[in-house]
């Protein structure tokens, strides 16, 4: 659970209210928390091998990845998989920052499926929002992903400095940047 609390504290900004070694609760904001929890169960483990000699017969995936060519770009972008699994979405701080901090952990993903791709930091300002696929020990990347669960990663603010249409707060919270 240690590695799940820094990877929301240390890349996500988002504060954890607890950790102890099968529960980690972490603020989503001033109503919301999100929590994860060890079960006695391996039932939720699912092993996918990717065809390249790697697999995640260790992770604890939350997610339907598909192939679908059709609906990645046909140009420079690299290709991804479409996720039909669960997501969550979350509001952040900092959008350029939070990005640059996940994609230095190479945990940055597209889901084909949606209209808003954001590749970049260019893209992920314009549209307000970036995802990612795995949640890693930023202390331990090389071990790989602790869980797969979709982030819709949202910025509070938009260029413009306004709210974010969906956004669920009333006004910005302090600290707030684009």
């Amino acid at each position: 659970m240690a590695g799940i609390a820094r990877f929301y504290e240390q890349i996500l900004d988002t504060p954890i209210l607890s950790c102890d070694e099968n529960k980690v609760v972490i603020s989503m904001g001033p109503y919301q928390t999100l929590t994860f929890e060890s079960t006695d169960t391996d039932d939720v483990v699912v092993g996918y091998d990717y065809g390249d000699g790697t697999n995640t017969n260790d992770v604890n995936m939350h997610v339907d990845l598909r192939d679908e060519p059709e609906k990645n770009p046909k140009d420079h972008h690299p290709y991804y998989q479409s996720n039909y699994g669960p997501h969550i979405s979350i509001y952040i701080r900092d959008i350029r920052a939070t990005y640059n901090r996940a994609a230095d952990l190479a945990v940055t993903y597209v889901n084909p499926r949606f209209s808003r791709k954001a590749y970049n930091e260019e893209e992920v300002v314009k549209d307000c929002m970036f995802r990612c696929l795995d949640i890693v020990d930023p202390e331990n990347v090389e071990a790989g992903a602790i869980l797969r669960l979709e982030h819709e990663v949202r910025s509070v603010l938009k260029g413009d400095g306004s709210l974010y249409k969906s956004c669920p707060f009333e006004e910005a919270p302090e600290g707030c940047v684009i």
